[in-house]
């Protein structure tokens, strides 16, 4: 089990490829993720299992940084990431899931 991850000063960049006009670049910045106890089941969790749950929770940090993005953007990840399972994730002064709904 995994008592505590901390991700600290994650930097997320990238280009939106519109079907007409001009590419669209994005950088969002997510000061702090903090989860706790993960793979506390019985059986414990894989290392492909944390990687999965590590990209879930930068994708949420991410999807709560809403204003940072283009509109119609965090309604769309936060409906893809709830397709993907449920985390708590804590992004400062709000504890959410991994859909980047507050919890």
């Amino acid at each position: 089990m995994i008592r505590e991850v901390l991700i600290r000063d994650v930097t997320v960049r990238g280009q939106l490829i519109p079907l007409q006009g001009e590419r669209t670049k994005l950088e969002v910045n997510v000061p702090e993720i903090r989860m706790r106890d993960l793979g506390s089941g019985e059986h414990g969790m894989s290392m492909t299992q944390l990687a999965g749950v590590l990209m879930k929770a930068i994708l949420a940090g991410v999807a709560q940084q809403s204003a940072s993005l283009p509109f119609g953007l965090s309604g769309d990840l936060r409906r893809d990431l709830a397709r993907l399972g449920k985390i708590r994730v804590e992004v400062p002064g709000v504890a959410t899931s991994a859909t980047g709904r507050a919890v």
